[in-house]
């Protein structure tokens, strides 16, 4: 059933949409830290530090592995802008605890003999803190964080040394890590454009295709729209073997109306009808204006039995109705035809012709009235 149209704000905030764009881009970087463990593991092999090394890089693959299934886990839920917080929080806390592992495992390495291992950690953590930047910009302060985590001990590590050389790699290193936090800030701020700029045309584009199916007075379905819902659900009800029906519905007497209270009078009743059938369907239901002061409903799983019993309720519900516009107090009645699909019909066509030769006998019949078409022969 069409709801009325309401605003043109996204259906996801963008907290959502970003962090969605990092746990889908995060599958393919994160098994990354399985390959480059071959680095300190191949440093560590025949001396005493293969122990602990091999400890160290267990404990990252099972970060991996952990991260895999915490980022296959969000992608499968329903997600919001709280869920969206929640899984950003925990890989901030994942990244830390992945950079204080690096520096913790080549640091160990150094103490214990391995003079390259400092190197390799260089290497590693600018590799890293760029591949963070350009994977994770649009929650900037995501890669910020890992940043920090995978330079602040090599910097402490370095100055404690008390060398030249020591100081000279700690000030590279604080260069490094400005250069990097100023990349973090451009990328974030062209990312975030791009997404607004994104979710802004989809949001015109859903808004333009719901206007161009959405009547613009009631806010219900248009012919067209109605025509190809009903079109599928009589596909699925042949498919199924399960029931349907149609009902057209008619104001009784509306050029009247219009003649003696004013075209916008008219429209108000229109308008009044529509939200009183809106309001009856169910959620499953179809409802439209499919002519001038004409409208149809679609009730799928339902018989004729049950069609009828919901076209009195609909009658009952506009004969209490009170509309008024202006000066103009009115109040209205409805004819409806009912056609229920037959066992072998497949044709909206048919179908629409059975429901208005139904509508046509209420109105002959008196109007304010409902009328069941019979069955196809």
């Amino acid at each position: 059933m069409l709801a009325p149209v309401r605003s043109s704000l996204p259906p996801r905030s963008l907290l959502v949409e970003c962090v969605e764009l990092i746990a889908r881009r995060r599958g393919p970087a994160i098994w990354s830290h399985v390959v480059v463990l071959a680095v300190p593991l191949s440093l560590a092999w025949g001396t005493d530090a293969w122990v602990v090394t091999l400890t160290l890089a267990l404990t990252i693959v099972a970060y991996v592995l952990g991260s895999a299934v915490h980022m296959r886990w969000y992608l499968s839920r329903p997600r919001d802008e709280a869920e969206a917080r929640r899984f950003t929080r925990t890989l901030g806390v994942q990244f830390v605890a992945l950079g204080l592992l690096y520096n913790a495992l080549f640091i160990y390495q150094h103490l214990h003999g391995i003079t390259r291992a400092l190197d390799y950690l260089v290497f590693i953590t600018a590799a890293y803190c760029a591949a963070t930047a350009a994977t994770f910009q649009h929650v900037r302060w995501l890669p910020l964080s890992f940043i920090v985590a995978s330079i602040a001990p090599q910097l402490v590590f370095h100055l404690t040394l008390g060398t030249q050389d020591g100081y000279l790699i700690a000030g590279l290193l604080v260069t490094y890590a400005l250069f990097m936090s100023r990349t973090v800030g451009h990328l974030h701020k062209d990312s975030m454009e791009r997404v607004v700029l994104t979710l802004e045309l989809e949001t015109a584009k859903r808004r333009a295709e719901r206007l161009a199916r959405t009547d613009a007075l009631t806010r219900l379905f248009n012919r067209r729209a109605f025509e190809e819902r009903a079109e599928a659900a009589i596909a699925r009800a042949r498919e199924a073997d399960e029931e349907l029906s149609l009902v057209l519905v008619d104001i009784d007497h509306f050029k009247a109306i219009n003649d003696a209270h004013g075209h916008p009078t008219g429209d108000a009743a229109l308008v009044a009808i529509g939200q009183t059938l809106h309001g009856e369907a169910r959620p499953t239901d179809a409802v439209g204006r499919v002519g001038g002061e004409e409208f149809a409903l679609l009730l799928p799983d339902t018989g004729e039995r049950g069609a009828r019993a919901f076209a009195e309720r609909v009658r009952h519900a506009v004969e209490e109705l009170v509309v008024t516009h202006e000066e103009s107090e009115l109040r209205l009645t409805i004819s409806l035809g009912i056609a229920s699909l037959g066992p072998d019909e497949g044709d909206l066509v048919a179908l629409l012709g059975r429901a208005d030769r139904a509508l046509y006998a209420a109105k002959q019949a008196g109007r304010n009235r409902v009328e069941t078409a019979p069955a196809p022969t």
